[in-house]
């Protein structure tokens, strides 16, 4: 039995029918994470709403209009086949190597309360603490690539994402918008992880149409504590854990603090991506200017040992060894 049929009574997979290749890497990361076989996913064709009849005064897109209808149609089969703990994943989703351990950890720690668990998301107010430092209590978390909804939270899911007068007094809404405003109007009770199992991997959205870096929006400021990493062996996995940010249009600076400020820009955007910083500049310099300092890894095992966020020890985290 794997991780996510140990867990949940239906595992969907939202995706367009012509993404062959997010459905191979995400089945590929499904596979080396121990969550899923392909037998255990139900692969659901999303909605292409560049195909479907939108309301004039729709203003966010057909991409936008697509993932709603989308959602709404996995929730309503989940309500009409009875399942009692459905996990919706959108095929941009990416695992973190450790979910399943997680996710062993996290299911009994959920209270009988709750309506959502966020296995990845964007926490656009803080969450509060619960009994157990691991788990975490939403106010406002955004995203819908990876969460679970019991069943008694179907019927008002689905009467929400269907109430279109609800999206036309909130032009601005995307579906996981409105997701989030029903948890901090109480109407919702939803749960994450202490560190997100899941992220939304790198290339472009159907929904945005343009490309992204692989995004894991983590809780907490801790990119500071990041060392800069230095590692020249010519190895395509290992360079997957590092996050080299182009100089400037005008160049590297030359003024001290300006490149101090570049180093910290450069660690907010490797933390954001679960990546560990590098840049060309001399260790000499990045030992002066950056409080994380540099490390030097001699082997691409070494490397994604310090890559193993947040289980490489760069700082305190309930989900750290003891």
């Amino acid at each position: 039995m794997s991780t996510f049929t140990h867990h949940f009574d239906r595992t969907v997979v939202i995706s367009l029918p012509e993404r062959g290749d997010r459905r191979a890497k995400l089945m590929a990361n499904l596979r080396a994470c121990g969550l899923a076989e392909h037998r255990d996913i139900l692969w659901q064709d999303a909605v292409n709403g560049r195909l479907e009849k939108i309301p004039s005064w729709w203003a966010q897109g057909p991409g936008a209009w697509g993932c709603r209808a989308s959602h709404l149609a996995a929730l309503r089969a989940a309500q009409r086949d009875g399942v009692e703990r459905l996990l919706i994943i959108e095929d941009d989703a990416c695992f973190h190597p450790r979910a399943a351990e997680w996710l062993d950890m996290l299911m009994p720690l959920l209270p009988a309360d709750w309506d959502f668990l966020f296995l990845g998301g964007q926490h656009m107010k803080a969450p509060s603490p619960t009994t157990d430092p691991r788990l975490l209590r939403g106010t406002a978390i955004t995203r819908t690539h990876a969460y679970a909804v019991p069943r008694r939270a179907f019927a008002s899911l689905i009467a929400a994402i269907s109430d279109l007068e609800e999206y036309r007094a909130n032009l601005r809404w995307h579906v996981d918008h409105q997701f989030a405003w029903g948890q901090f109007q109480g109407r919702w009770t939803a749960y994450a992880p202490a560190w997100w199992l899941a992220g939304q991997d790198e290339g472009g959205s159907d929904i945005a149409r343009w490309a992204y870096d692989r995004r894991w929006w983590p809780v907490g400021n801790n990119y500071y504590q990041l060392p800069f990493v230095q590692y020249e062996a010519d190895d395509s996995a290992a360079q997957q854990w590092l996050h080299r940010p182009g100089p400037p249009r005008e160049g590297i600076p030359a003024n001290r603090m300006e490149r101090s400020l570049w180093l910290r820009a450069a660690a907010m955007e490797a933390y954001t991506q679960g990546r560990l910083p590098a840049c060309d500049l001399s260790a000499e310099e990045i030992r002066q200017l950056w409080p994380g300092g540099l490390r030097a890894p001699s082997s691409a095992e070494e490397l994604h040992q310090l890559a193993d966020y947040p289980a490489n020890g760069l700082f305190p985290h309930p989900f750290s060894p003891t």
